[in-house]
């Protein structure tokens, strides 16, 4: 069973876009893809509407050029536009957005993605593992189907894996 907090957000495809820098071209080739051939993981609301969803995700885009004053206004337009807000209410899941990024940059960017555990933890602002923040960690890892390997394709555990250990995530 999948949550919707694992599934892809317009958000989280303008996140992946942004981050990677893609032309214009490659970010339809993307959008189209993942809408093709991963819709079962794409949140409800734009599963079934392609041109729905490119919109939410252009908007997020065009929003995020703008200064907070014409992005208060770009917001209630759209609203009123599209029927639906890109703003959200509930409290944000930093571990799937984070993890998301890194799965859609498996799914199109990379064949793999490598970092220090010590990085990795100080991505979510910690520098010793604790039992709530591995929980969080392996609960969106694997509810996204990504597999955590040391070196050599052998999986291993986020738990007992050295700070100065490299991991290597890859789709399952």
């Amino acid at each position: 069973m999948i949550y919707t907090k694992y599934l892809f957000t317009p958000l989280d495809l303008s996140n992946f876009i942004f981050y990677n820098d893609l032309t214009y071209s490659r970010q339809k080739e993307v959008l189209k893809d993942l809408f093709d051939n991963h819709n079962e993981e794409i949140v409800s609301p734009f599963r079934d509407d392609f041109i729905r969803f490119q919109r939410a995700v252009n908007d997020i885009l065009i929003k995020d050029e703008l200064t907070y004053e014409q992005r208060e206004e770009a917001e209630m337009i759209m609203h009123e536009v599209n029927g639906f807000s890109t703003e959200t209410t509930s409290e944000p899941d930093y571990y799937g957005a984070y993890f998301k990024l890194i799965k859609l940059r498996l799914l199109y960017a990379q064949d793999y993605c490598k970092i220090k555990m010590k990085n990795l933890l100080s991505d979510f602002g910690y520098q010793r593992r604790s039992e709530q923040l591995l929980t969080r960690m392996n609960r969106a890892i694997n509810r996204l189907g990504i597999v955590p390997y040391k070196r050599g394709y052998e999986p291993c555990n986020l738990a007992t894996t050295g700070l100065d250990d490299t991991i290597i995530f890859r789709i399952a």
